[in-house]
């Protein structure tokens, strides 16, 4: 089982396409390398767990922000939206699994039933940043780094230190997530209804040009509530999201494509090829031909 560079592709509602591990062994393994790897907003089935192993890491889930550290780890809960990036000027180095509940305990054992579902229908717990502050949070991250070294090792068995590293660390959270409730306001509530109809609205028309007052009227809602939406939640302004998105979907067309690089940068939304290789440039440090012989 290999561990494989993230590389994110989603759908027009954000929802992630690939699919993660196998029918056997549903879990998939996955490094990141900030701000080389974007990670664009997006939702999964599964569940994630993480740790930062160099860096410093912004977390977006919904209309939540998190801070993890180097040496710390999260959770993040199932169909939940969410994105990470680093502050600007900064790298970090990212560690994921993603896996189905169904790896830990078949939909109708008492594993499931008992444990794994009321975990993934706690709707106060989209995401958990686990430190050192705490001997259970310390307890968790340590867990998880050796099922990492299980993955990349592959012993004989390691299909079963990892389930059960997983399990413990399900056991562990479910025991002590149960007394740190968090009622979501009626505000962010709204601020992610909005937010997932925007995304979905750059997620159809990123090709097209997109103006910050179409972004807003996708949700109902003015130009200056849509920056304010984009800034809490995403950290940076609608147009800069864009821009982002775009130049992430041109790199994975030039990884999994061999159209021409101008045929892209216009399906992409970039009309101008200087403009297109100099952000694309200012994005991933190289030009998107020096991109593409790097990935292939």
């Amino acid at each position: 089982m290999a561990v494989d560079r993230c590389n994110v592709q989603i759908n027009r509602i954000q929802k992630e396409l690939k699919a993660h591990g196998t029918s056997s062994f549903p879990v998939g393994f996955y490094y990141d390398y900030l701000p080389v790897d974007a990670v664009p907003w997006h939702w999964h089935e599964q569940l994630e767990l993480a740790y930062v192993k160099k860096g410093r890491l912004c977390i977006g889930v919904n209309s939540d922000k998190f801070t993890v550290k180097e040496g710390e780890s999260y959770f993040i809960n199932k169909e939940q939206l969410h994105s990470c990036w680093c502050e600007e000027g900064d790298s970090c180095t990212i560690y994921s699994a993603v896996f189905k509940a169904d790896l830990l305990g078949a939909v109708d054992s008492v594993f499931y039933q008992r444990y794994l579902l009321p975990l993934m229908e706690n709707s106060e717990l989209p995401c958990f940043v686990f430190n050192d502050q705490e001997k259970w949070q310390r307890e968790v991250i340590e867990l998880n780094k050796k099922f990492w070294t299980s993955a990349e090792n592959e012993d004989f068995g390691f299909e079963f230190q990892i389930r059960e590293n997983l399990s413990k660390i399900v056991l562990i959270m479910i025991r002590h997530m149960s007394k740190q409730p968090k009622e979501l306001s009626e505000k962010a509530m709204r601020t992610e209804r909005r937010m997932k109809s925007m995304l979905t609205y750059i997620g159809e028309h990123y090709g097209n040009e997109i103006k910050i007052e179409d972004i807003a009227e996708s949700a109902a809602i003015s130009e200056s509530e849509c920056v304010r939406c984009f800034r809490d939640s995403v950290g940076i302004s609608p147009i800069k999201y864009v821009k982002q998105f775009r130049i992430q979907n041109a790199a994975d067309l030039l990884v999994h494509t061999d159209r021409p690089i101008n045929d892209i940068a216009e399906q992409c939304g970039f009309q101008d090829m200087s403009y297109f290789t100099r952000s694309f440039r200012e994005a991933k440090g190289i030009t998107p031909t020096e991109f593409r012989k790097s990935e292939t």
